[in-house]
């Protein structure tokens, strides 16, 4: 507890300033020890490790994006952009199309450039939303048994109903979600 980690390592009081103050330092610096990890050497698969990987470097994007450092910004976003179309994150392929659109548009005027990646948007926006609609119904489906161990008969019933839903979205998205 709070209590006990404040008396153990500074002999004060939980809400003491000095404790507040190492806390929140330590924390920060945990949060920052999390651009660290060693993903490669733990026991995630391929696409777990890219999906952090990604997931760091988009990080790196946007803030280097924010201080105006648009050309090394602009690069890592193509990179990133290819390995979220070949791991199929819909979330991050959004983003970052989002992003260079913005960028061809109001930076360079590139038109087909705006244009390509516009339409790339409008993809992965159409896909994300049929992937979230997926996932909520299944959702739907599994919160009667998060707390409880009884298998209910409607259960089959909505199942196939859910389906009937995103069945046309089935056929012509293939995406991972």
């Amino acid at each position: 507890s709070d209590q006990d980690a404040a008396q153990k390592i500074l002999q004060v009081d939980a809400t003491d300033q000095l404790y507040q103050r190492l806390r929140r330092k330590l924390r920060r610096s945990l949060l920052n020890a999390v651009f660290f990890f060693d993903l490669p050497q733990s026991d995630y698969n391929e696409r777990q490790r890219a999906y952090h990987e990604s997931c760091k470097n988009w990080a790196a994007a946007k803030i280097l994006l924010a201080k105006n450092a648009n050309y090394i910004g602009i690069e890592l976003c193509h990179k990133l952009l290819k390995k979220a179309e070949k791991f199929d994150f819909t979330d991050l392929v959004m983003d970052i199309t989002r992003i260079l659109r913005l960028h061809y548009a109001t930076r360079e005027g590139n038109i087909k450039k705006y244009e390509l990646y516009n339409d790339l948007f409008k993809q992965s926006e159409k896909t994300w939303i049929e992937e979230n609609l997926a996932e909520e119904l299944y959702m739907e489906l599994v919160l009667r048994y998060v707390n409880s161990q009884n298998i209910l008969e409607e259960t089959h019933s909505r199942a196939i109903e859910f389906y009937k839903q995103i069945e046309g979205s089935l056929a012509q998205n293939k995406s991972f979600r």
